[in-house]
This record gives C-alpha cells, sequence and structure tokens, in this order.
C-alpha cells in the first residue's frame, strides 16, 4: 500500500515566475529531502483580493515509518523577473512545521 501526504501552500504572487519547494525531515534534519510544489490555482477563492497563489505538494516515502512518524518541514518560496530574483523561507518562526503522522489504526472507508 502506497501511503502519502498532501498538503496546500498559498504564496504571494510578487512576480509571475515562481518555484515553491518543501523541505522535510523524519528525523529531526539528520536527512532532508525536498519536494516540489505544483501552481493548483490563484489564491481568490480562498483570500479575495489577497493577489496569492495556492501550490500543493505530495509526500510519497511515508513508508519510511512503521506507525507513528514525527514529520517537520519548511517552505521555500523563490520568485524573479528580468531585474530580480527574490527568496523567502517560511519556517513556522524558527519551530517548523510538525506533523505526527499515525498509521497504525488507518482503515480505508473506500474498501470493502
Amino acid at each position: 500500500t502506497t501511503r502519502y501526504i498532501i498538503g496546500k501552500v498559498m504564496v504571494k504572487n510578487i512576480y509571475y515566475d515562481k518555484r515553491v519547494t518543501v523541505r522535510y525531515t523524519w528525523n529531526n534534519w539528520n536527512t532532508t529531502n525536498e519536494v516540489e510544489c505544483l501552481w493548483l490555482s490563484n489564491g481568490d477563492s480562498v483570500l479575495p483580493g489577497t493577489n496569492m497563489d495556492v501550490f500543493h505538494f505530495l509526500i510519497v516515502d511515508t513508508n519510511k515509518i512503521d506507525t507513528v512518524g514525527k514529520l517537520e518541514f519548511c517552505i521555500c518560496y523563490v520568485t524573479r523577473n528580468d531585474r530580480e530574483r527574490l527568496e523567502f523561507w517560511d519556517n513556522n518562526d524558527g519551530k517548523n512545521y510538525k506533523v505526527e503522522v499515525v498509521m497504525n489504526g488507518f482503515n480505508n472507508p473506500f474498501t470493502l
């Protein structure tokens, strides 16, 4: 069985050209992985008038954990135009984003 973690990220639409990545770890930053986010939509349906874009990401290596895992991640946003390149990091004010992933006890409601 393949298991996924899916998330969404909203970024300010500063320039058209942009790249959003999620850097994450399962072992307190001893090793890291990165996944690139894909543009999903503008953010008007979520926050109208804020000039935001919505990106989504998919983490597929949840098989690295047995029953419970601690996922930590931060977000990198790079945008540019012909004259300027801007890079932003969001690490939840230095605390990173943390999710406890529990795999045991999950029953898929769509299987018979």
